[in-house]
C-alpha cells in the first residue's frame, strides 16, 4: 500500500469514528501556528501571511477541541516540568508577528470557545516604529512598474508577474531570506530604490500595547518574537543578544509580566543557530519554538529550545487540515 492510500485509509477511519478522535493521532505535542486571519485579497501588504479565513479559523478551533488535549501556557510549562512524556496527543495554538487581526478576529473566537493561544510579539511592531520587512517588500512589488528585480550580486533577475503577484512576492521573499550577503535593511533599501515606490510611514497593521494587554488579562499568553524580526543566523552574537534580551525586557516592562516563551523568527532550519538557542536559555526563556513543520513526539531536554510547529496556511478546510496533520505525523 503506498503512502497516499495509507493516508486515505486513516482519514476515512477518522471521519467514520464516533468517539474521541484522539485515538487516531500519535501521542505527542502538536503546535498549530498561524499568522493572519482574514481575506488576503484586500491587503496592500503580503497576502501570503494569511493563514485562513475567519470562518475556517472557527472550524479549526472546534476540530482541535474535539480531537486533542488542548494546552494553554500554564499547561505546557507543567507538562515540560513533569518530563513524564507525551501520554496523549496534546495541542496548542500559536500566532507569530502580532498582526491586529489577531485581536479583531482570532481573540473573540478563542474566547467564544473557551480556548487560549500564545501570541508571539515583535516589540518594534507593537511600538509602531517599524513595518515588517516582508510587508515592505510586498508593498513595493505590488506598487512598482518595474518588471524585474535583481540585487547586484544575484546571477539573474527575478520577474514580477502581475497576474500572479502573490507568487512573485513569495519567490522574491524566499530569495531575500536565503541571501545572507547583505542585511535585510540593505536589501529592502535597494529594493525600494529599484522599485521607485515610497513606503507608507504609518500603518495600523499590528497589535497595539493596549490590545496585547487586554488579551493577556483575558487568559491569552504573550511571548517574545524578538525586537525587529531579523533572521537570527545572519546576525552577530551581540546583535542576537540585543534582539532576544531587549524584546524580553520591553514585554516585561510594558505588560508587567516576564515572557516565558520565545519563537525564532522564520524558525526554519538555517534561520537560527546554536547561539540563538543558547541565548534563549541564558536569558531565562523557559521554552522556545522553531518552525520546521513537524510534530514533537519525545519530551526531553533537547526539545525545550527547539519545539517544532506546524504551519496552518492556505485557508484549509477542516477536512484539508485533518489530512494535512495525518501527513505531518
Amino acid at each position: 500500500m503506498n503512502r497516499v492510500s495509507k493516508l486515505r485509509g486513516r482519514l476515512k477511519k477518522y471521519f467514520s469514528f464516533k468517539g474521541s478522535a484522539s485515538h487516531h493521532y500519535r501521542n505527542g505535542l502538536y503546535v498549530f501556528n498561524y499568522h493572519r486571519i482574514g481575506n488576503p485579497a484586500v491587503t496592500e501588504f503580503d497576502p501570503n501571511v494569511f493563514s485562513c479565513s475567519v470562518e475556517n479559523f472557527e472550524e479549526h478551533l472546534k476540530f482541535y477541541k474535539s480531537n486533542f488535549c488542548m494546552l494553554d501556557e500554564k499547561g505546557l510549562l507543567e507538562l515540560f516540568s513533569s518530563e513524564s512524556g507525551f501520554d496523549k496527543p496534546y495541542a496548542m495554538i500559536t500566532f507569530d508577528d502580532g498582526y491586529v487581526d489577531c485581536f479583531e478576529h482570532a481573540y473573540p473566537l478563542l474566547l467564544k470557545h473557551n480556548m487560549s493561544a500564545v501570541f508571539f510579539i515583535v516589540t518594534n511592531f507593537a511600538d509602531g516604529v517599524e513595518l515588517a520587512w516582508w510587508d515592505k517588500v510586498a508593498y513595493l512589488l505590488k506598487n512598482t512598474t518595474v518588471k524585474q528585480i535583481q540585487l547586484p550580486h544575484w546571477s539573474k533577475p527575478c520577474s514580477i508577474v502581475r497576474d500572479d503577484i502573490g507568487q512573485s512576492i513569495k519567490i522574491i521573499l524566499k530569495m531575500l531570506k536565503d541571501d545572507s550577503s547583505l542585511s535585510i535593511e540593505d536589501k529592502v533599501s535597494f529594493l525600494e530604490q529599484t522599485c521607485n515606490v515610497v513606503l507608507p510611514k504609518k500603518v495600523d497593521l499590528y497589535l497595539s500595547w493596549h490590545q496585547i494587554e487586554v488579551m493577556l488579562k483575558s487568559g491569552m499568553a504573550i511571548g517574545s518574537h524578538t525586537l525587529s524580526h531579523p533572521i537570527l543566523s545572519h546576525l552577530s552574537d551581540e546583535e542576537q543578544m540585543n534582539e532576544l534580551a531587549s524584546s524580553k525586557a520591553k514585554l516585561a516592562t510594558t505588560l508587567g509580566q516576564t515572557p516565558a516563551l520565545f519563537s525564532y523568527p522564520v524558525g526554519k532550519a538555517g534561520t537560527f543557530n546554536q547561539v540563538s538557542t543558547d541565548l534563549a536559555n541564558q536569558l531565562g526563556y523557559r521554552l522556545a519554538f522553531a518552525f520546521k513543520g513537524g510534530v514533537n513526539t519525545r519530551l526531553d531536554m533537547s526539545l525545550r529550545y527547539n519545539i517544532d510547529r506546524v504551519s496552518v496556511d492556505g485557508d484549509k478546510s477542516v477536512e484539508e487540515l485533518a489530512r494535512f496533520i495525518l501527513g505531518a505525523v
